[in-house]
């Protein structure tokens, strides 16, 4: 699943501290979050979603 893999790049690049990687493996995932996963899955990366996000928030000193 295409999803699965950008997730294991989100959690890779979070590893290494790299924001530029997490961001841009987040925007892919994003289209494939919104219109490609069944309801239950979504509701399954909620979470994941919103804690990628505020990770990237906190990463990124111009949006403090």
């Amino acid at each position: 699943m295409e999803f699965a893999w950008l997730v294991k790049e989100i959690r890779a690049a979070q590893e290494a501290g790299d924001l530029a990687a997490v961001q841009t493996a987040r925007h892919l995932a994003g289209p494939i979050y919104g219109r490609r996963l069944s309801p239950e899955d979504r509701a399954a990366y909620t979470p994941l979603m919103r804690e990628v996000k505020a990770w990237c928030q906190e990463q990124d000193p111009r949006r403090t």
